[in-house]
């Protein structure tokens, strides 16, 4: 290891070992998942390895809290993008999967399919469909509709999708 790394890692160790409440208060402030913590807190550590800090800081904790903020809003974006890459290479995958004809539904058997949504489901389950499956709106856009948190919007989609299921079984028997 070049001494200059060397030099880099015991600073960053010393940095840690003096600054560790703080590190892991700030953190734990924003982020709730103990792994996620875990593991920024490790990221910060090779952070401060490849960028040691700087001579002219004067209030440490000040610049050290802007870094771990900065560092948990970058691994946010990132995981932003890289859950709608698997969400947009998901949808290109079930379109190329899907044959033409299934592509094109007939649109009486749409009508009749929201008629048994209106008059099987909730008003809120029917009104989560529809933002789900005819706008194409994400958990997270409906329950901002909605004014609810996302897991009662998941719970409303995953309620009524059963009731439909349920309902539809019922009519090929």
């Amino acid at each position: 290891m070049p001494q200059n790394m060397s030099d880099n890692v015991d600073k960053a160790a010393r940095l840690f070992a003096e600054q560790e409440t703080f590190i892991r208060g700030t953190i734990g402030y924003f982020v709730s998942d103990r792994q996620e913590r875990e593991d920024i807190y490790q990221d910060l550590f090779v952070y401060f390895v490849r960028k040691p800090i700087p001579e002219d800081i004067v209030h440490l904790r000040t610049w050290l809290y802007r870094v771990i903020l900065d560092r948990i809003r970058d691994r946010k974006r990132s995981q932003a993008r890289y859950q709608q890459h698997l969400q947009t290479y998901a949808q290109e995958q079930l379109e190329t999967e899907m044959q033409p004809r299934q592509r094109a539904v007939d649109p009486d058997r749409i009508d009749a399919l929201f008629a048994l949504i209106q008059e099987h489901l909730s008003p809120h389950e029917a009104r989560a469909i529809r933002y789900k499956f005819v706008h194409h709106l994400s958990v997270q856009q409906i329950a901002r509709y909605m004014k609810v948190k996302s897991t009662t919007v998941s719970n409303y989609l995953a309620v009524g999708l059963n009731k439909l299921r349920t309902l539809l079984n019922k009519d090929d028997t």
